[in-house]
């Protein structure tokens, strides 16, 4: 189909749904199937979280305007500069030319404000809870001091779960994200196009190397065949503007990325934190390049609960992937 984008037909969004997954072994979530308002837990919902799944399943990610008041806002981006400062030794060295911080990983673990405003999107989070079935938690968390400039991807190869797709970007614009700044960018619809056979992808490109964790190139070679895959039917990336204060959530297959940065002297204060189920283990690109992998059924780390929603207990704070520090080292 490379006539007629898939969003403008509806018969054919019917077809790419019910496209089997070739190598699927697991069940995929009730919400993601093409049928999806006949089922009981989608009648469960009320009216406005239906609406809300609509747009979801249409798209592939949904905005949630003025979720977050201004005042919660920044007091975040406060906290967020008086904890770096205060820990200047370790957060100085990752600042780029502009003084910017790019990529902080787990923050939350030192900074349990970061949950009270996960904790205080109520709306964004019983929609969560509606479509995993479970109370929503957190997995992981980055914060972003600027715009994150990256390629279009998928999530799924860094969070697998069992079973499938039981994941979400939850993205909080502490401050207003545009073209100027680089705000998201996605390719809406695109997370209807069907998953490719990732055993044979991952054998054609590696032979019998191994996938193990983390496979940088595997990993690259996997999202261009994807954006392809998108071009060619008919798929385009789009901007996605936000105000400070809105949250937006995106759904496990939906192909999104951050925008290139026009003004490189602006920040954009964000977080995204990586939400799963309760309890629920999440694996890596070993696991979705073998899908047919048999995987505990509960998550081997430690989970805290604070202000009534549980967060994954891990050991270590990072910056850009690079040097891992104790939560509990910082002042």
């Amino acid at each position: 189909m490379t006539e007629k984008s898939i969003l403008d037909d509806i018969e054919i969004r019917r077809e790419m749904l019910l496209a089997p997954d070739i190598n699927q072994d697991h069940p995929i979530p009730w919400f993601m199937r093409y049928d999806y308002k006949n089922d009981a837990r989608y009648m469960a919902m009320p009216v406005s979280a239906q609406m809300n799944a609509d747009r979801f399943m249409r798209d592939g990610y949904i905005v949630f305007e003025n979720a977050l008041p201004a005042e919660i806002c920044e007091k975040t981006v406060r906290e967020f500069k008086d904890f770096t400062s205060r820990n200047s030794d370790y957060f100085d060295k990752f600042r780029n030319e502009n003084g910017y911080l790019e990529r902080v990983i787990n923050l939350h673990l030192a900074v349990p404000s970061f949950i009270d405003l996960f904790c205080a999107t109520k709306e964004v989070l019983e929609f969560q809870d509606y479509l995993f079935g479970s109370p929503t938690s957190i997995y992981t968390s980055l914060y972003f001091e600027k715009g994150s400039s990256q390629s279009i991807h998928r999530d799924t190869p860094y969070f697998t779960t069992r079973p499938e797709y039981c994941y979400f970007g939850t993205w909080f614009a502490l401050e207003d994200a545009d073209v100027e700044n680089g705000c998201l960018e996605v390719m809406p619809g695109g997370h209807l196009i069907p998953e490719l056979d990732r055993r044979a992808f991952a054998r054609d490109f590696l032979g019998d190397g191994e996938v193990g964790s983390i496979n940088a190139a595997l990993f690259d070679e996997y999202q261009n065949a994807i954006f392809v895959d998108c071009k060619t039917k008919g798929l385009e990336k789009a901007h996605v503007p936000m105000r400070r204060g809105d949250v937006l959530v995106w759904h496990p297959q939906l192909p999104h990325g951050g925008g290139e940065i026009a003004v490189p002297s602006r920040s954009r204060h964000s977080i995204v934190m990586h939400t799963v189920p309760e309890n629920c283990p999440v694996h890596h690109a070993y696991a979705f390049f073998d899908p047919s992998l048999e995987l505990p059924a509960s998550a081997p780390w430690p989970s805290e609960n604070y202000s009534g929603r549980q967060f994954a207990a891990h050991d270590t704070i990072e910056v850009m992937h690079r040097e891992p520090r104790s939560p509990r080292s910082f002042i």
